[in-house]
């Protein structure tokens, strides 16, 4: 079955000697060590593989990964920071040489009860 130094002596667990079936608190003492067992294995090998992971980046590794961010290739559905920024203020002053070249009739007269502008 198993190393007995791991798995205990107490006489309480082994097999009933009338059925020869495992006694209960052999079944859920075992279940508990073995998925403590398998826990630990499986933290140790994650452990190391994020150990590793952490260990193969460099500090220049992430200053060019911020660089390629702002300044990078990108795409017309995904472009980098610099680009977008750019896109914004196009955008904005766009807006604002629309709104300068609107006729000042063509805004809504000023109305005291729905005025929702803060006053000066």
């Amino acid at each position: 079955m198993a190393d007995d130094s791991f798995f205990g002596t107490d006489p309480l667990y082994g097999t009933d000697p009338s059925s020869g079936k495992p006694k209960s608190p052999l079944n859920e003492d075992l279940a508990f060590r073995l998925r403590r067992v398998v826990s630990n294995a499986y933290a140790f090998v994650r452990g190391r593989e994020t150990v590793a992971s952490f260990s193969a980046i460099t500090f220049e590794d992430l200053a060019q990964a911020q660089i390629d961010r702002l300044s990078g290739k990108g795409t017309p559905t995904r472009p980098n920071a610099i680009t977008r920024v750019k896109n914004i203020e196009a955008d904005l002053v766009a807006a604002a040489e629309r709104i300068k070249q609107t006729p000042p009739d063509a805004f809504l007269p000023p109305d005291e009860g729905k005025d929702v502008n803060t006053p000066i």
